[in-house]
């Protein structure tokens, strides 16, 4: 069944938004160069701040490649996602350098945009390390993120144009043993150290798609075709005819991209029809 093809909203939303302040800086840096009044330090902190924003964001996409996927770089998509408690820690690490790197530059003579993007990169990098303390990455998987909606969402994000991309993908998938094998180390550990998702919030996606079913459906559909169970963004809905199990996986990705906006997150990512009595 074809998956959505957005990524986790609330994390690509964050990675846009880190994306634009990293480029205005560039952009300002292009339409604005220094005056011949400037003086020292002051006169290159405008390229300073781009270079070091631009290796932040390079940073990002090594480090994300999936993330990069998303957006149609191509270098990393014989990668994957490293989840192991190494490179979150290595993450921290040059996260706390570039918060040092960041505050030793000199805003004297910055834009107004310029001092902004500073400000708000710090401030990113700093809760980053705030929330570490919180290990949220002993809870890999929820009803809204994880492994099992970010993986089969891979294929319809990757662009194929010609056979090397076909081959870097193979590649790619190569890797996806290791990925479970790191989401489910980081999952014991957060068992092992009561660090889990609240179960009844975990038991609120089926609820929450029964309330909307009828109006995202249909009423007629609705009607022979009910939501029964959700297993990993995957919903088992039970059809009383065949017929309406062939229709509902012909608009498996209508409903999925309906549910999407109906509950606000990417929360069901496929269909699974059968025929049979709810």
């Amino acid at each position: 069944m074809k998956t959505m093809s957005c990524r986790p909203a609330f994390r690509t939303a964050r990675l846009l938004l880190a994306a634009a302040l990293l480029l205005l800086p560039c952009l300002a840096l292009r339409a604005q160069p220094p005056t011949a009044s400037a003086s020292g330090a002051s006169a290159t902190a405008p390229r300073d701040l781009a270079r070091l924003l631009d290796e932040i964001w390079q940073d990002k996409l090594k480090h994300d490649p999936e993330y990069a996927t998303f957006l149609g770089d191509k270098r990393y998509d014989t990668e994957l996602d490293d989840h192991s408690p190494r490179a979150v820690n290595d993450a921290l690490a040059r996260g706390r350098d570039y918060i040092t790197r960041l505050s030793a530059i000199d805003t004297t003579g910055l834009s107004h945009q310029e001092q902004l993007s500073v400000d708000l990169q710090i401030r990113e990098l700093i809760e980053d390390q705030e929330a570490a303390r919180f290990k949220e990455w002993e809870m890999p998987v929820t009803q809204y993120q994880g492994i099992q909606l970010d993986l089969p969402q891979l294929a319809e994000h990757t662009q194929f144009d010609n056979p090397a991309d076909y081959d870097h993908y193979i590649a790619r998938l190569t890797k996806v043993p290791l990925a479970f094998s790191q989401t489910m180390t980081n999952m014991q550990s957060g068992m092992d150290e009561r660090r889990t998702p609240p179960a009844y919030l975990m038991e609120k996606v089926l609820a929450q798609v029964q309330a909307i079913w009828p109006a995202v459906v249909g009423a007629s559909i609705a009607e022979h075709a009910t939501a029964v169970a959700e297993h990993g963004g995957v919903l088992e809905i039970v059809c009383d005819e065949s017929v309406w199990a062939a229709e509902l996986e012909l608009m498996g990705p209508d409903v999925v991209d309906r549910l999407t906006t109906s509950l606000g997150r990417p929360a069901i990512v496929s269909l699974r029809c059968r025929t049979g009595h709810s």
